[in-house]
């Protein structure tokens, strides 16, 4: 019993024929196969067999106890599709055959690591199982060719690409790697496609979030603010796998600095944000500075998110940026985004280093919705679920300029900046 899932009717409708070459005159004779059938069903022995395709409709295959699962395009099988729900059932029934004898092969390009795929999800389970704490959860056969590329690779450079194509191709022959050269070079091709589709590389497919030059152009060499200056705070951070960082802006310019950034030690299997130090540095912000509004991306510090919004009530709030509201969380993105291209937000500190490194290691992926809905709305993400490239000082940032935003529509005004002007008469 087969199924053939594909995320829509035409891989599946086309996958079968593919059985035709491999079926021996002796095997198609014994079991009734005829070539080009959409659904084969034969009855050897009094058995059933059966090969049907099927889309991602995960309803209607609950409970379909296949021995084998052909996964198709597991690159395209995301969330808003049906796909990450269809492999969910495919495991479900993988797991109730008697005997444990069920198996499935999953056929894929290299997955854009922020789409969250079901390729995404094997890739990230097999990684795992190469770990000395992993405890059997999936057992999966990952097999790849890719294209050995390092920091001395020129994408523009004709003879290093076709190289490139030889070692992800192999002996494909039948691959014509002059033409796929011809792709490369079009301008409509991103080098994210390239190095997916034709490399098969796990890459961002997405575009960079922050263009190198308008984030440049944004530093500011000038002194921090001085003591009961209004500003505005964003938090955002993890725990253990990540880094957790606190931006401040200042209400009246719109500069930001990085008040606090604790990065993952790589080296250290059982490192954690220091709590303690944390806590510490907003304490010395309030204590320092007027804070007009903080905005802490809860997840991970929930507890301290409620306990924070408790101590300084009317001031601090959550401000979730992986929920369910991804339209006002791209909004607030492009508002700061365009804040950072025209200088209206600039940075600097003694961290601005940190804070640049974060904000370009940010790529994009566009929200979903209706066509014509949210067009050209982004969120961010890091390159890949593994990369060591934190992008935290990023969403701070967004969220501090946002707190900042926020406070003015509430009803904060500048400061007015009086100058005292001497008239001699006044000596008399």
């Amino acid at each position: 019993m087969i199924d053939i899932v594909g995320v829509n009717e035409d891989w599946t409708r086309t996958t079968p024929p593919l059985f035709d070459p491999m079926m021996s005159y002796a095997a198609a004779a014994e079991y009734g196969w005829k070539a080009g059938e959409k659904i084969f069903r034969a009855y050897p022995k009094g058995l059933k067999a059966e090969i049907r395709p099927v889309t991602a409709s995960h309803r209607s295959r609950e409970g379909a106890r296949r021995t084998f699962y052909l996964l198709g395009e597991t690159h395209q099988m995301v969330t808003g599709n049906g796909g990450i729900r269809m492999d969910e059932v495919v495991r479900r029934n993988l797991a109730k055959r008697v005997g444990g004898t069920a198996r499935a092969m999953c056929l894929t390009n290299a997955h854009d690591p922020t789409e969250k795929s079901v390729a995404e999800r094997d890739y990230d389970a097999a990684v795992e199982q190469g770990k000395a704490e992993y405890k059997g959860r999936r057992d999966i056969l990952y097999d790849s060719r890719e294209a050995e590329i390092d920091n001395s690779f020129d994408i523009n450079d004709d003879e290093q690409v076709m190289g490139a194509l030889e070692q992800a191709y192999g002996d494909s022959y039948w691959v014509p790697k002059e033409r796929i050269l011809q792709e490369i070079r079009d301008p409509a091709t991103s080098e994210g496609e390239t190095q997916r589709f034709y490399f098969n590389r796990v890459v961002a497919g997405a575009s960079a979030w922050m263009d190198p030059e308008d984030w440049d152009k944004a530093y500011d060499a000038r002194e921090l603010p001085r003591r009961k200056t209004s500003i505005a705070i964003g938090f955002d951070g993890s725990r253990f796998r990540d880094a957790t960082a606190i931006v401040a802006t200042d209400m009246d310019t719109g500069f930001q600095w990085v008040a606090g950034c604790w990065e993952k030690d790589w080296l250290q299997l059982d490192w954690e944000v220091p709590v303690d130090q944390v806590e510490a540095t907003l304490d010395e912000l309030f204590d320092m500075y007027k804070v007009e509004r903080a905005y802490f991306d809860p997840p991970y510090w929930e507890v301290e998110v409620s306990e924070w919004c408790g101590k300084w009530p009317g001031v601090a709030s959550e401000w979730e940026t992986k929920g369910s509201d991804n339209q006002r969380v791209a909004r607030a993105l492009a508002a700061y985004h365009h804040a950072i291209s025209n200088r209206a937000c600039t940075h600097g500190g003694q961290s601005s280093e940190v804070f640049r490194r974060h904000v370009l290691a940010a790529v994009t992926r566009l929200i979903g919705g209706r066509a014509g809905e949210n067009e050209n709305l982004v969120t961010i993400w890091k390159k890949s679920k593994n990369s060591r490239e934190s992008i935290d000082c990023a969403m701070a940032g967004m969220l501090s300029y946002t707190a900042r935003l926020d406070a003015i529509t509430a009803g904060w005004r500048k400061r007015k900046k009086f100058r005292v002007v001497h008239n001699p008469a006044w000596d008399d």
